[in-house]
């Protein structure tokens, strides 16, 4: 569902929590795209709800995310760099 709504340029709703006992909350998202870093694997884009560029785990994500929204939406911007957003995140702590 993720990756449909990422090449269809839909913004996403799913349950994400912080941590392993943290309770999931629901995240409204911009999904710009997947990558991975040392062995694990990042949801980037624009958080509607922080109004922030965030990253999320995947393994963090509930099985319930739901595309919102038209197709077309979500325009990744032109001089975003995934992997380095991921980098910055992984290194400033948890995601």
């Amino acid at each position: 569902i993720l990756l449909s709504a990422i090449n269809s340029g839909q913004a996403v709703q799913f349950p994400h929590r912080s941590s392993r006992s943290a309770p999931y909350t629901t995240r409204t998202v911009e999904p710009w795209g997947v990558v991975t870093d040392k062995g694990r694997w990042y949801l980037v884009g624009h958080d509607r709800d922080r109004n922030a560029t965030r990253t999320f785990r995947l393994s963090r994500i509930g099985a319930d995310v739901t595309p919102v929204g038209q197709p077309g939406a979500v325009t990744v911007p032109d001089d975003v760099d995934l992997q380095r957003i991921v980098a910055d995140a992984v290194a400033e702590g948890p995601a």
